[in-house]
């Protein structure tokens, strides 16, 4: 998937997060050198992976870390009302230590890995309205 044209938005509009990895010489992407100890790690994935889901997609992309894992990528979208991610960056911070982008790592840690149990209807449209204009996390 092509990686996402990240934006800079208003303090009021979501942000929209996505997977990248550093590339080696052959172009194939490698973990950063920078992981999540495992404690961090735990609780990174549970705030990634228990938060809201805001779009259902039901199948999954290659592990582009481990060619021979086809299909084994989640491709949900989850939100906090501030953040909107692909549910990969649970599974790539799960299986291999690979932290979310810095800016939304330190929003999780802000929220003490503690997500909403809702999220406002008013929020969600809004980012459904965003999703709809062509706006949403990619691997990369």
């Amino acid at each position: 998937m092509p990686p996402l044209a990240h934006s800079s938005p208003a303090d009021d509009e979501p942000r929209f997060a996505a997977v990248r990895f550093d590339r080696d010489r052959a172009g194939r992407p490698v973990p950063p050198a920078r992981r999540l100890e495992y404690a961090e790690r735990a609780a990174v994935v549970a705030y990634l992976r228990e938060s809201p889901v805001v779009v259902a997609n039901w199948g999954y992309d290659p592990d582009p870390l481990d060619p021979e894992h086809t299909e084994l990528v989640p491709a949900h979208l989850h939100t906090d009302g501030r953040w909107v991610w692909s549910e990969s960056l649970a599974y790539f911070a799960e299986r291999y230590g690979v932290p979310p982008e810095p800016e939304l790592l330190a929003h999780i840690e802000e929220r003490r890995y503690e997500w909403p149990a809702e999220v406002d209807d008013e929020i969600l449209d809004r980012i459904g309205r965003l999703l709809r204009d062509g706006r949403t996390p990619r691997s990369g």
